[in-house]
């Protein structure tokens, strides 16, 4: 909780001080209220000018920090970004942004991300989409990538490297913990499909076609339901866990390990008294 109250008060201090971005070293730079630009080599100032108040980008814009209001009809460059960052077609962020960053195709940030990121285009189109370099707080709708922790809400195709906080609606990719709400078409599938074993920790409610996780505590509600180590209650039609501690409801119930009960048509439990049963198998 303390880290979630955090990671807030850096967002607020983020959107309300222009002039201090984290690796800015100490250096001042000059600075301007309006930038005009056409392409980096025919724009009103140099790149290296941070804008603080709007900037146009007719084609395709570079500067360095901008503030404000940051408009484009197809590409905005930048390193940090605070404020609203509007662009036709993709923005890209060398640093960090703070605020909301919306373009057709992708957002590209190389540092944390604090507010929203929308690319509703980027479902369609590859390899563009709504990549993060370090965390992000906030939301995301699209191609979402973070290669650090996610925490807030994603809505896509999204893929976490970290851990996850929140909720994620779409098809959910992630190799580390999960906490909160999984709504998807499938949930932690792609490791099955390149036949690895690792998926994330799930604790929380995960909903979808496919649910997997390595060890999940909660419940699980799907077709296809793994876990490595369950602690809670798994619903579909093929449940499956190594070990279990709980409920599992479906058509075919198998654990290796059981303290608990299955009800279902098929009914396995490895190593428990009766290691198949119709109906009804319980191991306590």
């Amino acid at each position: 909780m303390k880290k979630r109250i955090s990671c807030v008060v850096m967002l607020i201090v983020a959107l309300f001080t222009p002039g201090a971005f984290a690796g800015d070293g100490g250096l001042e730079k000059r600075w301007t209220p309006v930038q005009v630009s056409l392409w980096p080599s025919v724009q009103a100032f140099a790149e290296d000018r941070n804008v603080y108040g709007l900037r146009a980008n007719f084609l395709y814009g570079s500067s360095a920090d901008v503030v404000g209001l940051d408009l484009g009809l197809v590409r905005s460059r930048s390193h940090h970004m605070k404020g609203i960052q509007v662009t036709g077609v993709y923005n890209e962020c060398r640093g960090g942004a703070y605020g909301i960053q919306v373009a057709l195709l992708g957002n590209r940030v190389d540092g944390d991300v604090m507010g929203v990121q929308l690319s509703p285009l980027s479902l369609l189109f590859e390899p563009v989409r709504n990549d993060v370099g370090g965390k992000m707080l906030g939301l995301q709708l699209g191609d979402n990538e973070v290669q650090g922790d996610a925490t807030g809400i994603q809505i896509g195709w999204n893929e976490v490297g970290g851990d996850s906080c929140g909720i994620q609606v779409g098809w959910n990719e992630g190799v580390g913990k999960m906490v909160g709400l999984q709504l998807a078409f499938a949930n932690n599938i792609l490791p099955w499909f390149l036949e690895e074993k690792e998926t994330g920790d799930m604790t929380g409610f995960q909903a979808a076609l496919v649910n997997r996780a390595n060890r999940t505590h909660g419940v699980q509600v799907g077709v296809f339901n793994e876990s490595v180590a369950l602690s809670g209650m798994q619903l579909g039609l093929y449940n499956t866990a190594e070990k279990a501690s709980g409920f599992q409801l479906g058509l075919v119930n198998r654990c290796d390990e059981m303290k608990g009960i299955q009800t279902g048509l098929v009914n396995v439990i490895e190593n428990g008294r009766f290691s198949c049963l119709p109906f009804v198998n319980a191991k306590f």
